[in-house]
């Protein structure tokens, strides 16, 4: 395996493993999550998370003779059938089918964790560099991390 020579690229290693002594090789060489957006759900992705008595609650408050404009949970039931009808749900902040999937929540007819489940099915992260080539070495190799606690611990010696 590749080894470093070069002494900064040693002290630079050592010194993240000294901040951070649970560092491992997968945690170095890992893309690091530099963002994330909300987008979309298809209808395929988001039916098999919710419990069958939520569709069916769905469903039944959809159709059922209470006036939409009494009751805000069906009006978000027919919102997300709308919606599921068209193939996906936006479930950005503000949408149309975040403010259904919201409403339905206040309604009890999903649970928080449905929803929370159905946001983190929505949303697309980002990934930058690696801990490894933001600290200016590219890939790590394990004894890369032995050759830094080996520098490290040398420094130590001659400092005393």
């Amino acid at each position: 395996m590749p080894t470093l020579t070069k002494p900064l690229l040693l002290q630079v290693l050592a010194k993240a493993l000294a901040a951070d002594p649970t560092l491992t090789v997968e945690k170095l060489n890992a893309p690091q999550e530099v963002g994330s957006k909300i987008g979309t759900l298809t209808a395929a992705a988001a039916i098999p998370v919710l419990a069958p008595e939520a569709l069916r609650a769905i469903l039944d408050l959809a159709v059922s003779d209470t006036p939409a404009a009494a009751n805000a949970a069906r009006d978000a039931a027919i919102a997300w059938q709308e919606n599921l009808s068209q193939g996906e749900i936006a479930l950005t902040e503000g949408s149309q089918g975040r403010k259904a999937v919201d409403a339905l929540v206040t309604g009890k007819v999903l649970t928080e964790v449905e929803r929370t489940t159905l946001i983190g099915l929505a949303t697309e992260k980002f990934y930058g560099a690696t801990l490894g080539e933001t600290l200016g070495i590219g890939r790590i190799y394990p004894e890369n991390l032995d050759q830094a606690r080996a520098y490290a611990a040398k420094q130590q010696e001659v400092t005393g």
